[in-house]
């Protein structure tokens, strides 16, 4: 597979092969690629400082709704320049974390599912039990760290989660741990989303983990 081409563009690709008698061949091949779908978004830079760019890509989760209120994501990665270099049309929703393997981890309904940059699936784990939404971490130990929703609540759960098998292994009930009947901020438009957890990141360093909620 030949991934990270330009669009709408005749790429020349340049292939080395080194057998192991030591006999060395190259070929060039140019590959035409088709133009970015007519509705995606415009992506450029305001100015360059070199020093300062990350080498690699830059993995953006792109999303918005339409006039009839769906929801379309639209991951993709951009080079130091803005421009895309690969995108994903399949159905996503809000998860997308790389793993170390250089997969993505990405949410399909209430399951995780890991996929390679071809966009084909290496395993599905299993859905979780209240739900799955906006956010995963991975732990030093191999495990996952999921936004979830504690039982007959909304939005308001961390459960950990075997890495390899997706079993459940503990879990957070944010109930107990605050004050539920504090004020919800003012975009809140649904009462019983009183704490609504948007991003989740894990610390190595005392095994802890801090969660953002978007109504607190």
């Amino acid at each position: 597979p030949v991934l990270a081409l330009y669009p709408g563009t005749r790429n020349d690709v340049e292939f080395y092969l080194t057998t192991r008698e030591g006999d060395s061949y190259q070929q060039k091949v140019t590959i035409e690629t088709e133009e970015l779908p007519e509705d995606f978004p415009e992506i450029g830079y305001e100015r360059v400082l070199p020093g300062q760019i990350a080498e690699g890509f830059t993995f953006l989760h792109l999303g918005r709704y339409n006039e009839d209120g769906n929801y379309r994501a639209l991951p993709c990665a951009v080079d130091s320049y803005g421009t895309v270099r690969w995108y994903y049309q399949g159905d996503i929703g809000h998860v997308m974390k790389m793993t170390e393997q250089g997969t993505l981890l990405i949410q399909e309904g209430d399951s995780l599912v890991e996929m390679d940059l071809m966009g084909r699936k290496v395993r599905t784990l299993p859905p979780l039990m209240y739900g799955l939404h906006h956010d995963v971490a991975f732990m030093e130990n191999g495990n996952l760290l999921a936004l979830s929703t504690a039982p007959s609540s909304f939005e308001d759960g961390v459960v950990e989660l075997d890495g390899e098998t997706g079993s459940y292994v503990q879990g957070w009930d944010f109930r107990e741990i605050l004050d539920k009947d504090r004020p919800s901020q003012p975009r809140n438009l649904e009462p019983a989303d009183w704490l609504h957890l948007n991003g989740i990141d894990y610390d190595h360093r005392d095994d802890s983990f801090i969660v953002s909620g978007r109504d607190q």
